[in-house]
């Protein structure tokens, strides 16, 4: 596996509000708790990789930053919650994906992927937006894009990236 470094992979839009004590993610938290999960799989396996990466805190879901963190250890704790359980479902499926997939150096190359190929489409939104109020439109897909984003996407288009 030699992935061609020109190669670049663009995650789906991460919408997020900036505020002083951090960024609040309005919407792409499923997307950013797989990738964490899938580093810290890999950290686990390999721990010349451990310390690197993102932490995520969920407001509603209190301990999960620190569930997470250390969740190869956290097995015992998967029942605390209905959030733990999912969250480590999850975990569990991402090794057992590894497992049936033992190809030759696979970690190291999903590793390399993430940390050198994966771009995220990252939308700021400024101060004034209500977060939920625009999540709900997302979600919904009722939310117009601007001429400026129509825009964007076009500059951001395959084609036009090479």
């Amino acid at each position: 596996m030699d992935p061609n470094k020109d190669d670049v992979y663009w995650l789906q839009p991460i919408v997020v509000k900036r505020h002083e004590e951090g960024v609040e993610v309005i919407d792409g938290q499923q997307r950013l708790t797989t990738v964490i999960l899938i580093v810290k799989y890999i950290q686990s396996i390999i721990p010349l990789y451990q310390g690197q990466g993102y932490s995520i805190r969920y407001e509603t879901r209190k301990d999960s930053e620190r569930f997470i963190a250390d969740i190869q250890n956290k097995e015992e704790r998967r029942n605390d919650n209905i959030d733990f359980y999912h969250i480590y479902q999850a975990y569990e499926t991402i090794g057992k994906w590894f497992k049936e997939n033992p190809e030759q150096n696979a970690l190291l190359y999903i590793w390399q992927r993430l940390t050198d190929q994966v771009k995220v489409l990252w939308y700021e939104l400024d101060y004034q937006y209500d977060g939920i109020d625009l999540f709900t439109r997302i979600n919904i897909g009722k939310i117009p894009l601007t001429n400026a984003e129509l825009i964007k996407a076009l500059f951001l288009s395959k084609n036009n990236l090479g």
